[in-house]
């Protein structure tokens, strides 16, 4: 059943709120890699695999696995099948913010190998995070699926 216009109003704040939030982290890590990346040399950088280079690359792709399965799990997740919308607005804000936390955790950790190995492969990564979290986006029509998918 659609989210009649009142619900739609009621959440389009914690929707913009949620969005500032989502945008906060995806500039964080992006103007952290530039700045990182920089300061490690562009020129510099090569793709030499040493040990810490591969653990960081791996970690970064198991975390960015787990965020998105963090997140099925997060927003799946009810003690009962609840009716108010604003309930069921937290419980995917939260599933945002983890998934978000954990992929901009594997980005942070890549960039900081990338600043001491001075390693394209974790910048890469990283960058490859920062696209996730674009792509994962809370959009507003998402948002809007997602409760109607959970008011149920």
């Amino acid at each position: 059943m659609p989210l009649s216009k009142s619900e739609l109003e009621q959440v389009a704040k914690p929707t913009q709120t949620l969005q500032i939030i989502g945008g906060a982290m995806i500039m964080g890590v992006s103007v952290a890699g530039v700045m990182l990346s920089a300061v490690a040399g562009f020129a510099k950088l090569d793709t030499e695999l040493s040990m810490l280079v591969a653990m960081a690359a791996m970690t970064g792709a198991v975390m960015y696995s787990i965020a998105f399965g963090a997140f099925k799990m997060l927003s799946s997740q009810t003690d009962s099948k609840s009716d108010d919308l604003m309930s069921n607005f937290k419980v995917l804000q939260t599933a945002w913010i983890v998934r978000f936390a954990i992929i901009e955790g594997a980005c942070f950790l890549n960039l900081m190998v990338t600043l001491v190995e001075h390693s394209l492969i974790t910048l890469f990564v990283a960058v490859f995070g920062v696209l996730l979290m674009v792509i994962g986006f809370p959009r507003t029509m998402k948002v809007e699926e997602l409760l109607e998918e959970r008011m149920k």
